[in-house]
């Protein structure tokens, strides 16, 4: 493994330094052997890895490859828990739902400097050499009257955050009625409370950055239920470097049938 320009722990016993060899860079590769990091440990250097690539890496520097080890295997217990936890709570959030609204649009985000905004979905914050054609859309819409679509969208919804440790916008209607209200603004992390919302989401960004009469009501119970309870520093990590993300849908798909009697599909974004 080799990182550029980061301050980290250093393993003397399974440290070597040599001269840089990066096109871009003058100093020094620090390799380091993986045996050697478990716990904390791993989840430091894969936040290193993730943040030295997107921070010192142009888009079209195609002669970068993180020198990545991991495979799903080694975590597919932390994303069947994961998957099924957040599953049963955006479940419970959709089904309950104010009854009156018959449609919810969700979109996939990468925060850039200035916040959320139309510039910011995986199709354009995802470094190309990592997209597929499953984000050359933007965004899904659910019909609440049809079961199987609330179903498969959340399946959707778990996979492209986990994958991409995407920023997902739930709102209500469907995806072109420009002004509908925010539903909820969330990641691994948390749930975001309205003040944020509103700050993250300028008029200027986004058409819509007021949360719905229901969710003002609803958001701290939503919070207290998921934020910090579902992911964490331990089980969060940037899959779609890994070698064998290819598996990561069926991996989903699997833990729903066989753990929560779900039958449900990953839905590719659709483009407006």
């Amino acid at each position: 493994m080799i990182l550029h320009g980061i301050t980290t722990t250093i393993f003397e016993s399974t440290l070597q330094v040599r001269p840089s060899t990066h096109k871009f860079f003058s100093s020094f590769d620090f390799v380091f052997d993986l045996n050697a990091f478990s716990g904390k440990e791993m989840i430091d250097v894969l936040a290193s890895v993730m943040f030295s690539y997107h921070n010192t890496h142009s888009d079209t520097d195609l002669s970068y490859k993180p020198a990545w080890s991991l495979r799903l295997s080694s975590i597919r217990n932390d994303i069947k828990d994961t998957t099924i936890k957040t599953f049963e709570f955006l479940q419970g959030v959709f089904n309950n739902y104010d009854p009156s609204v018959k449609h919810f649009s969700i979109s996939f985000h990468r925060p850039g400097v200035s916040g959320i905004s139309r510039q910011t979905t995986l199709n354009t914050r995802i470094p190309s050499k990592y997209r597929s054609e499953e984000i050359e859309g933007t965004y899904i819409d659910v019909d609440r009257s049809d079961p199987q679509s609330v179903i498969d969208a959340i399946a959707s919804i778990t996979y492209y955050m986990q994958k991409y440790n995407a920023f997902v916008m739930v709102k209500e209607g469907l995806h072109l009625q420009h002004s509908n209200s925010l539903v909820m603004c969330f990641d691994q992390r948390k749930i975001y409370r309205p003040d944020i919302v509103q700050t993250i989401l300028s008029p200027s960004k986004l058409s819509n950055k007021f949360l719905s009469s229901y969710s003002e009501a609803h958001y701290k119970n939503w919070a207290t239920l998921y934020n910090d309870n579902i992911y964490n520093a331990a089980n969060t990590y940037p899959l779609y470097l890994f070698h064998d993300v290819n598996k990561l849908p069926q991996l989903i798909v699997d833990s729903l049938r066989i753990y929560l009697g779900v039958n449900s599909q990953i839905i590719k974004l659709q483009q407006a």
